[in-house]
């Protein structure tokens, strides 16, 4: 039985926090974008937008982050169908809190389900870096599950399934338009071999 149907929800995010420079990062709880994906008939990519002004955010697929994803995925899986993309943003984009890229890590993990593709960040790490491009992952173990703060007594459940999904790219001012390319290229291949 396949599933047709999925709805996500993707935390608001804060990594400017003081001398970290974008080093340490935190999961919001409760505050964050809702993607609900639906399976269709034919090859289309509908988006809808709720929680916005009207106009604020793009739907066009490839002007907006989850529809991104979303064309990348069908152009390397080839899943035979479209997809009905509603997004909920309960981050107003503009703020600092990571609204389209709560939108698009929403997306991901429920294609990545939906469509039954069993990808996982690790295998993803390894083919990126056997194809000479390097990533981070910053927090294999969250800072409050770090031996040396002594704060395991925390529970914060986001961080923590974000320490386990989390991959940082290749990004700063420097990066050539043709490396930027290659990354993405590598990428693709990836998802064309699963």
């Amino acid at each position: 039985m396949s599933i047709k149907h999925i709805e996500v929800f993707a935390p608001a995010s804060i990594a400017n926090l003081g001398p970290g420079f974008d080093v340490f990062g935190l999961a919001i709880e409760g505050l964050g974008d809702t993607v609900k994906l639906s399976k269709i008939k034919g090859e289309e990519i509908i988006i809808t937008v709720d929680g916005v002004p009207r106009g604020s955010i793009p739907l066009e697929p490839l002007a907006n982050s989850s529809g991104a994803v979303v064309k990348a995925v069908m152009e390397d899986a080839d899943p035979g169908n479209g997809f009905k993309i509603d997004i909920f943003k309960g981050v107003r984009p503009g703020i600092g809190l990571g609204s389209s890229g709560a939108s698009a890590a929403a997306t991901a993990f429920g294609v990545n389900i939906l469509l039954s593709l069993g990808l996982s960040r690790d295998e993803l790490v390894g083919f990126l870096e056997k194809n000479g491009v390097e990533t981070i992952v910053s927090w294999r173990i969250p800072n409050h599950l770090q031996p040396a703060l002594n704060l395991s007594h925390f529970k914060l459940s986001e961080t923590e399934k974000l320490s386990r999904e989390v991959v940082s790219l290749p990004i700063y001012p420097e990066l050539k338009d043709e490396q930027v390319r290659y990354v993405i290229n590598v990428i693709h291949d990836f998802y064309k071999k699963i």
